[in-house]
Order: C-alpha cells, then sequence, then structure tokens
C-alpha cells in the first residue's frame, strides 16, 4: 500500500497556519512517488484551509515570506520555485531554479521574495 511522507513544515510568519509539503509514496524502488501536494493549516483550528498541487515530484523546501504572512515559496526536485497564496491555494508564480542555485533553493526564494 501507498505511504503518506511528510516531506516538509513550514509556518507561516505570523503564526495563524503552517504548510506542509506532502507526497504519497509506492513501496517499491520503480516509482517512488506517486503525487505530490501542499496543504495549508489553520494553527487554531487543526483544519486544513487549501490542498494545492506541486506536480508529480516532491517538494523539499518551504519558506514563509518574511512579511506577508500569506506567501510561500516551494521548491522541489522538478527545478521550480513557486509561490503560493496558502490560504487560498492559488499559485502566485513560478520561476525556474539555474542548475547551479538548485542546490541553495534558500537563497533563491530569498532574490524572489526581495524582488
Amino acid at each position: 500500500p501507498p505511504a503518506l511522507w511528510i516531506d516538509a513544515v513550514e509556518w507561516s510568519s505570523d503564526g495563524r497556519f503552517a504548510v506542509t509539503a506532502e507526497s504519497l509514496h509506492k513501496q517499491t524502488r520503480e516509482e517512488p512517488c506517486l503525487s505530490a501536494a501542499l496543504r495549508a493549516w489553520s494553527s487554531c483550528s487543526g483544519a486544513c484551509l487549501a490542498t494545492f498541487s506541486e506536480g508529480p515530484l516532491p517538494t523539499h523546501v518551504l519558506r514563509a515570506h518574511p512579511h506577508d504572512p500569506s506567501v510561500f515559496a516551494a521548491a522541489g526536485y522538478d527545478g521550480e520555485l513557486r509561490l503560493w497564496d496558502a490560504p487560498g491555494g492559488r499559485l502566485l508564480s513560478s520561476h525556474a531554479v539555474p542548475e547551479p542555485a538548485a542546490a541553495d533553493v534558500n537563497a533563491a526564494a530569498r532574490e524572489v521574495f526581495d524582488g
């Protein structure tokens, strides 16, 4: 049977909600990841506020915007850095991360956040 993995967790800058990166994996090496998604959770009620797809590959980095508590950056093994309106589950923008910068997605997220 498939197993659900929690790949990353990040709190919003105001603590009102958390975002989890989840991936569903088979128990075989042939197809290790079946699907991946992000979920925004209310820190007060524990309710899921939104679920949004990150594509077929897991997200390995989540970062909250330092000044806008609703915005998160997510990066995965597909080489894309995506900015999300987490409570609304809406993709704001997507940026290709150049190969050398892929090792430091934190720096790429700071660059996108800073404009």
